[in-house]
């Protein structure tokens, strides 16, 4: 059943995700709001494992599981 979104992303924020080429190594900066949307923190780090988030549920998902 559908239901009504919490925030949204603009379209052409995710095609240009979906373009990113992850890999082991690579480094990252996202940033992460606080739950009362009273300030931003910011987390980096580093990729250490790329893989499939279910290839059985969505075979060739264009979406990375990133640790």
């Amino acid at each position: 059943h559908a239901s009504i979104a919490e925030y949204c992303i603009k379209a052409q924020t995710v095609k240009r995700a979906l373009q990113q080429r992850w890999a082991p190594g690579q480094r990252f900066k996202m940033a992460v709001e606080a739950e009362d949307s009273s300030r931003i923190s910011w987390f980096m780090g580093t990729i250490s494992k790329v893989q499939e988030v279910d290839p059985i549920l969505w075979p060739a998902s264009p979406w990375k599981m990133l640790q």
